[in-house]
């Protein structure tokens, strides 16, 4: 077996750590069929729309998504009961901007679908809610976003800026949004990183 790669300081190189493996949760027929299964498990008519007082609600939610336009905080609150996915997730994205507690976020962790629990995470974390940091970190290393990278940056610890830095390994392409997001973390271990990334182990980034 090889011997671990070390940094100048003699440690292990914690972004030659393997990640995790986490399956990920995608917008899939898996899910579409788990959401007609909760309708029918609550008596709803599983086609969409059809017989739905929150028609208008839903369609002004996805219509003021689009732009991240806030809408006023009842809607919102109603979109984010709403028995389609798509809605939920529409509201959950503008929920913050629209004046929605946080805390009415926390449940959409574990709604029954994954894009929805996603930008759930995304919208919590950006938040500063610890609470979405794991369920966060899963998702990025498994399939990065700039919204979910960037939110990770909102947590500026050394789990987080390790992690990173893994999952720039992981997806090559996603490399220079998480140098845009280790160059605004103040913690040291960001610059550190960085440099391991941009080829230079051992040294400080300027």
């Amino acid at each position: 077996m090889s011997a671990a790669v070390t940094g100048s300081t003699g440690n292990p190189d914690p972004l030659e750590q393997p990640p995790q493996q986490i399956p990920t949760h995608q917008r899939d027929h898996y899910e579409s069929s788990a959401d007609r299964q909760m309708l029918a498990e609550r008596g709803l008519d599983p086609e969409p729309w059809k017989h739905d007082d929150l028609r208008g609600d839903g369609k002004n939610i996805a219509d003021y998504d689009v732009c991240r336009v806030p809408l006023p905080t009842t809607i919102v609150v109603r979109g984010l009961a709403h028995r389609i996915a798509d809605v939920r997730c529409d509201a959950v994205q503008i929920a913050l901007a629209s004046n929605v507690p946080t805390e009415m976020l926390l449940p959409y962790l574990k709604d029954q679908i994954g894009f929805v629990r996603r930008e759930a995470a995304i919208a919590l974390a950006g938040a500063g809610e610890a609470v979405a940091k794991p369920s966060l970190l899963q998702e990025m290393r498994m399939r990065p976003s700039r919204a979910g990278l960037e939110a990770l940056g909102c947590f500026e610890n050394e789990d987080v800026v390790i992690a990173l830095g893994q999952i720039a390994r992981q997806h090559p392409d996603w490399s220079s949004v998480v140098l845009e997001v280790l160059e605004m973390i103040d913690h040291p271990m960001a610059q550190r990183v960085a440099a391991g990334l941009m080829g230079k182990p051992g040294q400080l980034t300027g």
